[in-house]
């Protein structure tokens, strides 16, 4: 299954997020966007050292809570 990561947008339509990786020096925000590009190709079940259960329900699909 195919993901999609999409950045909180605040009210003025700005992506804080997106935009503190952007402002990252190039090695680390390569690294941060092929992690992200892993993550929509192979989801959550992408595991350790990629992604790490947090404890709470923080993963949404289409607006469900998993």
């Amino acid at each position: 299954m195919k993901w999609e990561v999409v950045f909180f947008t605040d009210e003025n339509g700005s992506k804080p997020v997106y935009e503190w990786i952007l402002s990252l020096e190039e090695k680390t925000k390569t690294v941060v966007l092929r992690n992200l590009d892993l993550l929509e190709q192979l989801g959550t079940g992408i595991r350790e050292p990629y992604v790490k259960h947090s404890g709470r329900e923080t993963v949404r699909s289409q607006g469900e809570r998993s």
